[in-house]
């Protein structure tokens, strides 16, 4: 079951010797050039979690670094999140030294973010974990746009931060592996899958 944030310009005189009548020459003001914008400062832990917006979430999963991040939407009141995290978190062991990572992000409220902390310390998950945190259309459009906000909900990025697959709903490992597996290895395997029946409660 889907458990569906004043300085003066100073003109420069030259004069040469024995030519004090002469006017005197202007160096002419060297155009400075416009700054680049700072890099986005990412987020970082106060605790085992980690706030997370949508606008900070492709430079999160840039700095993940390797060919690809398994992203997973989850929450500590969610019970078909709680029970495959630990199956995505041995599946992406599994694949140790092949480039992939796993991303933990919580939807749970603020007020809640000592459970997820807990939960996540209690199974031995990935620390920290990540919290969403700002406005959920922005989280949703930066994930994928077909997202409706149910979970658990779960996403494949490239080292270049692009989607690549989507499931809606609980996953099992052999509807995950094999799409991971895939990608690895260099095939088109961009897609998504989404249950027939899917219900649950939106966050």
């Amino acid at each position: 079951m889907r458990c569906l944030g004043p300085i003066a310009l100073g003109l420069l005189v030259a004069c040469s010797d024995g030519e004090a009548n002469k006017a005197p020459a202007r160096k002419e003001p060297v155009a400075t050039p416009t700054p680049a914008p700072a890099p986005l400062a990412l987020p970082v832990a106060v605790d085992d979690m980690i706030d997370l917006t949508g606008l900070e979430l492709e430079p999160t999963l840039r700095k993940a670094g390797g060919k690809g991040v398994l992203v997973n939407i989850w929450a500590s009141w969610c019970g078909s999140c709680k029970k495959e995290l630990p199956v995505l978190t041995e599946m992406i062991a599994g694949l140790e030294g092949s480039g992939m990572s796993l991303l933990l992000i919580s939807a749970d409220r603020t007020a809640d973010r000592a459970k997820a902390s807990a939960f996540l310390r209690e199974h031995g998950l990935p620390l920290p974990g990540y919290l969403l945190a700002g406005k959920v259309g922005a989280f949703k459009r930066a994930l994928n746009p077909r997202w409706d906000g149910g979970i658990p909900a779960t996403f494949l990025f490239d080292s270049q931060a692009r989607l690549r697959y989507y499931w809606a709903g609980p996953v099992q490992g052999h509807e995950v592996l094999p799409i991971l597996q895939g990608f690895l290895a260099g095939d088109t395997i961009d897609g998504e899958f989404i249950p027939a029946l899917s219900h649950g409660t939106q966050r």
